[in-house]
Order: C-alpha cells, then sequence, then structure tokens
C-alpha cells in the first residue's frame, strides 16, 4: 500500500486536480485508521525482513 500512495502522491503533483480523488482523506477510502495502520504494519514488516537479512548476510 505504500507504493500506491506514493503513486497517488506523484499523480496529484502531476495532476492537481485529481487530489480531491487521491488523497488519503478521500471518499474512496473507506477507513482512512484502517489504511494507516496497514501501511504501517507493512513497513514494520519490511523493516523486520531488512534486519533478518542483514543478520544472515553478516552470519554467512
Amino acid at each position: 500500500m505504500t507504493s500506491v500512495r506514493v503513486l497517488f502522491d506523484k499523480m496529484t503533483e502531476m495532476y492537481p486536480v485529481a487530489a480531491a480523488y487521491l488523497s488519503s482523506e478521500a471518499n474512496i477510502v473507506h477507513s482512512p485508521a484502517f489504511e494507516r495502520a496497514v501501511v504501517k504494519v507493512y513497513a514494520k514488516s519490511a523493516k523486520m525482513l531488512d534486519q533478518a537479512c542483514h543478520c544472515a548476510q553478516n552470519t554467512g
């Protein structure tokens, strides 16, 4: 979801009229709190995976 948010943010830069439809608070977002929670979980999971890969590389 983070990559989608980045894509939407870039689209609103290129096409400001789309901001009302693509913002994180747009009506297409059923639950902004849920979207934020998913992004936080995904970001933490990615960080943990990066740390695990780093540890695996250093022990090998």
